[in-house]
């Protein structure tokens, strides 16, 4: 059987290998001041995918 999605924020529900690749972002996105553009370059991405991992993550750009 299915089991329902976890309850709580996306980053609550993370896995061990996604809190390290979480924290990458993170780190990268407030080296750059929140510019999604310079932090997708840096992480070596398209920013649409950084965009994508912010949301999955539970993060924003401005900080949280």
């Amino acid at each position: 059987p299915l089991e329902p999605p976890p309850a709580g924020p996306p980053a609550a529900r993370l896995r061990p290998l996604d809190e390290d690749a979480r924290a990458r972002v993170e780190q990268a996105l407030r080296q750059h001041g929140g510019n999604v553009a310079a932090t997708a370059r840096a992480l070596g991405m398209h920013r649409t995918q950084l965009r994508r991992l912010l949301e999955r993550y539970g993060l924003s750009p401005g900080g949280s």
